[in-house]
């Protein structure tokens, strides 16, 4: 078989990426409503900036110590707990009312995005590698 082709036939390769396409389709299905949602509960447009773009920053900054992180822990664990970070700020919609609420839950989703996002590309690229296993 061709080696170009063989990863896909991994099971390991096969579940992360259905865990990334389900967590992308998750966010993608999340992110274009959520400004309206945010609007709808009269929110301004400088707090809606502010709740949306605190995601980005969060993921920046968390993201160069997930990564050295991940090369000494492997990833499965990075990976576990940003899913359970995205699910939980995603639960957290439900309840919250407030800018404080909303930004938090945010900046927490960020975070997870650090640990998912990095744990993932990690896990992924170590699948075909033969010197690095994933843990």
């Amino acid at each position: 078989m061709n080696t170009s082709i063989a990863v896909f036939y991994n099971k390991q390769f096969q579940c992360i990426a259905l865990s990334h396409g389900s967590t992308i389709l998750g966010t993608n299905l999340i992110l274009p409503i959520l400004s309206v949602f945010l609007q709808y509960k009269g929110f301004t447009e400088t707090q809606i900036g502010f709740i949306i773009g605190i995601t980005a920053a969060s993921a920046l900054l968390v993201r160069p110590w997930v990564g050295l992180s991940v090369d000494t822990k492997g990833s499965r664990w990075a990976i576990l707990i940003g899913q359970s970070l995205f699910f939980l700020s995603t639960l957290g919609y439900l309840i919250a009312n407030r800018f404080a609420s909303f930004f938090a839950l945010r900046l927490l989703y960020g975070i997870g995005l650090a640990f998912y996002g990095t744990g993932a590309v990690t896990f992924a690229s170590s699948i075909g590698s033969l010197s690095v296993s994933p843990r």
